[in-house]
C-alpha cells in the first residue's frame, strides 16, 4: 500500500490483530457470527494482494488460517480462544507469537507439529461411509458431496460450515451438479432416481425416475436442461418442470456424458467402445465416432466446443480428437503406456492434459498433437486431474491417496498434498482457484489452501495415525495407522522418533505388555527395550488426564478441545496428540 493513508490502515490493522484479534473473534462468536470472521479476513486478504501489500497479507491470512482451525470453537466455546487455539497453532504463526503470553501457567509442554500452516485447510466430517463425488457451485458459496451413506451435504464453502444434509435417496449417491445460477442441485443415485433439490433450502423439487442405475447427471450450461444415465440410456429433462423431453437407447450401457459449452449436445461413451453426438433440439440429431476397442470412459469438449477429446479402458493409452459438429475423426494421441483415466481442456483450448495408469500426467500441444510435457508420479497410477480457473495449476490425484499441485508452465511439482486415508475419489478447485476440494473413500472431505500450497512446499511423510499406545511408565508412545503394516515408537521426554517395527499387515490393534517390556501390534510381539533409546523419565500428576468427547478434561473440568482430526491417548499429565497427517506430538499439564 503506497498511499500514506494506507499506510497508516496497515498499522492500525496490524495494532489491531496484535492487541485485539481474540476479543473480537469472541465478540463475533458470542452474537452467532463467529464463523463470518473467517470471511471477512479472507476479503481483507484479497484486498491486501490486490494492493500488492504482501506484508499484511501474509499476517491476515495467518489470521483467517487461525480461524479456519478454529471453527468449531468460533461456533461452541469461543473462551477456548485464549488457551487451546493458541496451544494448537503452529509454532511459527504470528498470532501464536503475539498470544503465546496468555497460554495458562499450568501447561508445562506445548505440542510441536508442524511449524507453520500446511497446505490442509480443513478436513470436513459428515459422511458415515465414503464420499463418491464433490462440486463447487459456479457462484463458490456452496460445496456439495455425496456419499455411498445415501446423503448429499451441502457445505459453506468460505467457512466449511454444514448447511444441509439431503435425505431421499436409498441407495448409493454416485454423483452431483449444480445448475449455472447455484440454485439447484442435482444427484444422481443407485436408487434408480435423480433428485432435483433447491440448494439453499435442502428442498426436494423433482424426482426424476429411471429403470436401472443411474451412473451420470449434467445440466446444460444455460440450466434449463438436466441429462442422466442409466443403463444404455441417456435421458433429457426440463429442470423447472422434471418432464422428460427426450431419450436415446445405445447398444450398450453408458459410462459417462456431457454437454457442448453452448449446450446444443449431449457426448455420450458407451460399453462398446462408441462416443455418442446427440442434439438437444427438436430434430435430436445423432452421430456415432467409432474408434475405440474398449469401454470410452471419459470424454471431454474443448472450452469453444470445436473439438472432443475421448479415452476408452483399453491400456493402448490412446485419447482421440473429433469435430463435434460432424463427427469426423481428427486425430489420435499417443504416448501413454497404460489406460487413459482422465482428460482436461485448458481454458484456452490449445492444451490437453492427460492422466494414466502408466504413473504420469501428459500435456498436449493440441495445434501439433505432441507432448509438450510429461509429469511423472512414479509407479502409482494416476486417477483424476484438473486445472485452476487461471490454468497456472494442475492438480492430481494418484493411487497412492496423495494429491499434487503441478505448475502448468514449468511442469514443476509445487505441493504433494497428504492427508487422506482412502483412496481419493473426487477433486475439484473452487471458482476463484483459492482451494482445492478433495473427496474420499475415508469418508472425509479435505479442503487445501491453494495460497498456502503455492508458498511453502508441503510434504508430510507419515499417514494419518488412527492408533496410539502409551506404555505403563510413560517413557514411550507407539503409533500406528490402520493401512499400512508398520508401527513407529515415539520418546515422551525428547517427542522424537525412537524406533519402528514392521508388521506382517496392516494394524488393527496396538498395546504395550503390563510392564512395557514389549508391545503387541495384532498378533505379533515386540521387544521394546531392545529396539528403543528412550531416556528414564517420569511423568507425575496428582490430578491426571483424561480425553473424553473430544476435550481434554482433568477430573469434571474440561480444560481444552482437541481440533477436529486429532486423535489423543493420556497418562498422568501427559496428553499425546497425533495431527491428521499422522506426525506426533505431546501436551504436558499439572495444577499440583
Amino acid at each position: 500500500m503506497r498511499a500514506d493513508s494506507s499506510l497508516i490502515s496497515e498499522v492500525e490493522i496490524r495494532k489491531f490483530l496484535q492487541q485485539h484479534l481474540l476479543h473480537w473473534l469472541e465478540a463475533l462468536s458470542l452474537i452467532g457470527k463467529g464463523s463470518e470472521s473467517i470471511i471477512m479476513m479472507y476479503q481483507l486478504r484479497e484486498l491486501c494482494l490486490a494492493a500488492e501489500d504482501t506484508r499484511l497479507a501474509a499476517f491476515i491470512n495467518d489470521a483467517w488460517r487461525f480461524a479456519w482451525q478454529n471453527r468449531w470453537i468460533l461456533d461452541n466455546a469461543p473462551l477456548q480462544l485464549y488457551s487451546s487455539a493458541i496451544i494448537f497453532a503452529p509454532k511459527e504463526s504470528v498470532v501464536r507469537s503475539a498470544y503465546e503470553h496468555i497460554i495458562p501457567a499450568y501447561v508445562h509442554r506445548l505440542p510441536q507439529f508442524q511449524p507453520t500452516w500446511g497446505a490442509g485447510l480443513a478436513m470436513l466430517m459428515g459422511h458415515d461411509k465414503a464420499v463418491s463425488v464433490i462440486a463447487f457451485s459456479p457462484d463458490n458459496r456452496l460445496i456439495a458431496t455425496a456419499s455411498w451413506d445415501h446423503t448429499v451435504i451441502i457445505w459453506n464453502a468460505a467457512t466449511g460450515r454444514e448447511l444441509q444434509i439431503l435425505h431421499g435417496h436409498t441407495n448409493v449417491v454416485c454423483a452431483v451438479a449444480f445448475s449455472a445460477d447455484s440454485k439447484m442441485l442435482a444427484s444422481a443415485s443407485w436408487d434408480e432416481t435423480v433428485h432435483l433439490w433447491d440448494s439453499r433450502t435442502g428442498l426436494l423439487m423433482h424426482t426424476l425416475h429411471s429403470v436401472s442405475t443411474v451412473t451420470a447427471v449434467v445440466f446444460s450450461p444455460d440450466g434449463q436442461h438436466i441429462s442422466s444415465a442409466y443403463a444404455d440410456r441417456v435421458t433429457i429433462w426440463n429442470s423447472a418442470t422434471g418432464d422428460l423431453q427426450g431419450m436415446l437407447q445405445l447398444h450398450s450401457s453408458v459410462n459417462v456424458i456431457t454437454f457442448s459449452p453452448d449446450g446444443k449436445l449431449i457426448a455420450a461413451g458407451s460399453d462398446d467402445g462408441l462416443v455418442i453426438l446427440w442434439g438437444v433440439d427438436a430434430e435430436r440429431l445423432c452421430r456415432s465416432c467409432d474408434g475405440h476397442s474398449f469401454s470410452v470412459e471419459v470424454v471431454q469438449f474443448s472450452p469453444d466446443g470445436r473439438l472432443l477429446a475421448s479415452a476408452s479402458s483399453s491400456d493402448d493409452g490412446i485419447i482421440m480428437l473429433w469435430d463435434p459438429a460432424t463427427g469426423e475423426f481428427k486425430g489420435s494421441l499417443i504416448d501413454h503406456l497404460d489406460y487413459v483415466s482422465d482428460v482436461k481442456f485448458s481454458l484456452d483450448g490449445r492444451m490437453l492434459a492427460s492422466a494414466s495408469g502408466d504413473g504420469t500426467i501428459k500435456l498436449w500441444d493440441i495445434g501439433t498433437g505432441q507432448v509438450s510435457m510429461t509429469l511423472a508420479h512414479g509407479q502409482c497410477a494416476v486417477t483424476m486431474i484438473d486445472f485452476s480457473p487461471d490454468c497456472t495449476l494442475i492438480a492430481s490425484a494418484a493411487a497412492d491417496r496423495c494429491l499434487r499441485l503441478w505448475d502448468a508452465g514449468t511442469g514443476t511439482l509445487i505441493s504433494t498434498l497428504k492427508g487422506h486415508t482412502a483412496p481419493v475419489n473426487a477433486i475439484a478447485f473452487s471458482r476463484d482457484g483459492s482451494l482445492l476440494a478433495s473427496a474420499s473413500s475415508d469418508s472425509t472431505i479435505w479442503l487445501w489452501d491453494v495460497y498456502q500450497a503455492r508458498s511453502v512446499a508441503y510434504e508430510n511423510n507419515a499417514k494419518g495415525v488412527q492408533k496410539l499406545a502409551i506404555s505403563p511408565n510413560g517413557l514411550l508412545v507407539a503409533s500406528a495407522n490402520t493401512t499400512e503394516p508398520r508401527v513407529r515408537l515415539w520418546s515422551t521426554t525428547t517427542g522424537l522418533p525412537c524406533g519402528s517395527f514392521d508388521t506382517r499387515s496392516p494394524v488393527r490393534q496396538l498395546s504395550f505388555s503390563d510392564d512395557g517390556s514389549y508391545l503387541e501390534a495384532n498378533e505379533e510381539h515386540f521387544d521394546v527395550e531392545s529396539s528403543t533409546e528412550a531416556a528414564p523419565s517420569t511423568v507425575k500428576c496428582d490430578k491426571p488426564v483424561s480425553i473424553d468427547q473430544g476435550w481434554i478434561c482433568m477430573k469434571s473440568d474440561k480444560l481444552f478441545k482437541i481440533p477436529q482430526g486429532y486423535s489423543a491417548a493420556t497418562i498422568g499429565g501427559l496428553i499425546v496428540l497425533s495431527d491428521p497427517a499422522g506426525e506426533v506430538s505431546f501436551l504436558e499439564v499439572s495444577l499440583d
